[in-house]
Formats: structure tokens, C-alpha cells, sequence
């Protein structure tokens, strides 16, 4: 496992670092883009540290206007629209440890430019409750 430091706020990455909170990495890939959005797949190959639910912490290299997943909630996202946490639904909280899972997502954009997926870090659930941007 490999830990990851998040582009959050001052604020919210030293409340991590005090947690010793550690992430699994995740993918991204952008599938099409369209001059108002863009559709991908976000991944997680889950260790054994994913075994009770998970959060999934995705940073855009510019604003988002609406971010669309079906296969996990928005839990909460920063002021500037460009770091999501999302987490699981009821029905995906169990994923198998080193079995690929991948959800797709549709973003509108907010402005000109081709966002991109800077970072993707995964971690349980229980670390992030409380934790705002």
C-alpha cells in the first residue's frame, strides 16, 4: 500500500496526516470528451484495507460543474469543485481484495479547457466521517 497525499484544503490533509490515514490507489481514464463534458471509469483494485466499505478521493485538474456517478454517492466535495470524495453505495461496501472494480462517471465541465483526472486515492470509509471540505 502506498500512501497519497490529497490536493484537499490545508486543513483537511493535516486532519488526514494526523489520522495516519493511508489510501489504496485508484485509476481514472477519460473516455470522450465533448465541448461541455467528458465520460470515464473510475477503478479501485481493493487490498485487504477495503473490507468494510470505502471512500474514493478524486482530484480535477480544473472545476467541475457536475459530477455524475451511479455507482457511488458524492459524499463531499471542495469549494472550488475540483476534489470529490465519493463513497460507496449499500450494495458495493464489500469489494474483493485484488478484484478490479470499475464504475463509470459523466462530468460538465465549468469553463473552457479539458479537465483531466489528477489523482485517485482509496480508502475505508470510517477514516474520512466527520472530515469536510
Amino acid at each position: 500500500m502506498k500512501a497519497i497525499c490529497i490536493g484537499f484544503t490545508l486543513s483537511l490533509m493535516l486532519t488526514l496526516v494526523q489520522k495516519g490515514l493511508c489510501f489504496d490507489e485508484g485509476g481514472a481514464n477519460i473516455e470522450h470528451q465533448w465541448s461541455e463534458g467528458f465520460i470515464g471509469k473510475f477503478s479501485i483494485t481493493p487490498g485487504p484495507t477495503l473490507s468494510n466499505g470505502w471512500n474514493m478521493i478524486v482530484t480535477f485538474s480544473q472545476p467541475i460543474k457536475i459530477l455524475e456517478v451511479w455507482q457511488a454517492k458524492i459524499q463531499m466535495q471542495n469549494k472550488q469543485n475540483t476534489v470529490f470524495v465519493l463513497e460507496n453505495q449499500s450494495w458495493n461496501t464489500l469489494l474483493e481484495e485484488g478484484k478490479k472494480f470499475e464504475f463509470n462517471f459523466k462530468a460538465t465541465k465549468r469553463g473552457r479547457g479539458n479537465p483531466h483526472v489528477v489523482e485517485v486515492a482509496v480508502g475505508r470509509t470510517e477514516h474520512l466521517k466527520g472530515l469536510s471540505c
